[in-house]
């Protein structure tokens, strides 16, 4: 699967296999960048993906973790280089939040994404025009707007027979919202029901008489990625930054309270019912 070819996936092993080093070396963070004359937010910069690792600071840690194996060391330089290589969001650097910019990159790297929605849709089922409605009433500039659309154009290419597993669950509230103009709503909806025909793609509706349920209290998201099937674990505040935590223990957490909210919800051919419901009801365009 293509996903799995991304630099993400690379920077992935290689966080993990100097993480694995360094536990075998005995060297906690504090010390190990003590010992390399290195700050403690360097670390965890380098362990926590917020920054790449460079080739001088890969020797660096090797030889601190006494890895002198020249096929061994020459593994991990091939893991460094294929994890700086660019992807079509790597131009966007500048002009993104970084913690959406990182979203993106685990996005278009997963193998099985599970997510929830209590306000929004979700940024890969949104259309232009959702984007471009949600973008007047939060008072967006016209050029984030455009740029808003050109990314989730692009978000969506994973939207594909052959793409990662996708289940999304969405308050009904969501969909009984209007969209914009009568053209945005009848438009999205359309577009949500043909993403949950595709074979990939698990898509339910939470209904109100589902009264109180687990997913109260935030919208999440859980993002499975290769090789090892890793968990990354995604907090979405409504136009606010996104949290995003490599954290199997609490992913664990919240693929149990996602499948809670699944149990609560209507199975994928009652939630295709009730889109069509809301589609009839939309004047004929």
């Amino acid at each position: 699967m293509a996903q799995q070819e991304t630099p993400i996936v690379y920077q992935l092993r290689l966080r993990a296999e100097l993480r694995k080093l360094r536990d075998a070396a005995n060297f906690t963070q504090k010390q190990a960048a003590e010992r390399l004359e290195w700050s403690i937010s360097k670390m965890i910069r380098i362990e926590g993906g917020m920054s790449n690792v460079s080739f001088t600071d890969l020797k660096a840690l090797l030889a601190l973790y006494g890895v002198d194996d020249p096929e061994r060391v020459e593994d991990l330089a091939v893991l460094a280089r294929e994890g700086r290589k660019s992807a079509w969001w790597t131009k966007y650097r500048k002009s993104l939040d970084p913690q959406l910019f990182m979203l993106i990159g685990y996005e278009a790297s997963a193998t099985r994404i599970r997510q929830f929605q209590s306000q929004m849709l979700p940024g890969l089922l949104q259309t232009s025009g959702y984007v471009e409605a949600l973008a007047r009433h939060i008072r967006l500039s016209q050029d984030a707007v455009e740029l808003g659309v050109v990314i989730r154009e692009q978000r969506r290419r994973i939207m594909v027979e052959d793409g990662p597993d996708m289940h999304f669950v969405l308050d009904e509230a969501i969909v009984q919202r209007s969209f914009g103009d009568l053209a945005s709503t009848l438009g999205q909806l359309r577009r949500l029901r043909e993403v949950a025909l595709l074979p990939n793609v698990d898509l339910r509706i939470l209904p109100f008489s589902s009264g109180l349920h687990p997913g109260l209290q935030k919208s999440f998201t859980v993002l499975e990625v290769p090789p090892d099937g890793d968990h990354v674990l995604v907090f979405e505040e409504e136009f606010k930054d996104f949290v995003i935590r490599e954290s199997d223990e609490e992913s664990t957490e919240y693929l149990q309270r996602f499948e809670e909210i699944v149990q609560l919800s209507l199975d994928p051919e009652e939630s295709l019912g009730l889109l069509d419901e809301l589609i009839a009801k939309c004047p004929a365009d």
